[in-house]
């Protein structure tokens, strides 16, 4: 034992001791059996890239006009960043 250490300190860092490990063993077993009474399934499958859908895209004309109006004091330059003609050529 150490010396220097009184019989009270002893007992109450004894009882925070037994109190944490039982109340972890208390965790520890609320767990399992949550667990036990729920269990998750996972499951992983490899898919090939082809067989994937792709995402729909919509392209709005106008959008790119529109940001630069709304926010006339940006940095940016003032082009279009959408190039109309290639979009109408996608489209058709």
């Amino acid at each position: 034992m150490v010396e220097g250490r009184n019989w009270p300190e002893r007992l109450v860092w004894s009882a925070v001791v037994v109190a944490s490990v039982s109340y972890s063993a208390h965790l520890v077993t609320q767990s399992l059996r949550e667990a036990r009474t729920n269990p998750i399934s996972t499951s992983v499958e490899s898919v090939p890239v082809q067989d994937l859908p792709f995402p729909a895209v919509t392209i709005r004309p106008g959008v790119s006009e529109h940001y630069y109006r709304s926010n006339s004091q940006s940095e940016l330059p003032k082009k279009d960043l959408v190039d109309h003609e290639h979009v109408e050529k996608l489209v058709r």
